[in-house]
């Protein structure tokens, strides 16, 4: 089963998760925030002391 394909079967993407809140995660998250078609945007960040 192909990616095209399996959108196709199951519906436009409406929830997504982001790894990682950084530099490129927060931008990232932001973007998939402004498609129409997604309506929640999961940021994930690792527990860890600042500066590790």
């Amino acid at each position: 089963m192909s990616l095209a394909s399996s959108i196709e079967e199951r519906g436009p993407i409406r929830r997504t998760g982001v790894v990682g809140m950084g530099y490129a995660g927060i931008p990232a998250a932001a973007l998939f925030a402004d498609v129409p078609t997604v309506e929640h945007v999961y940021g994930l960040r690792r527990d860890s002391p600042a500066g590790v």
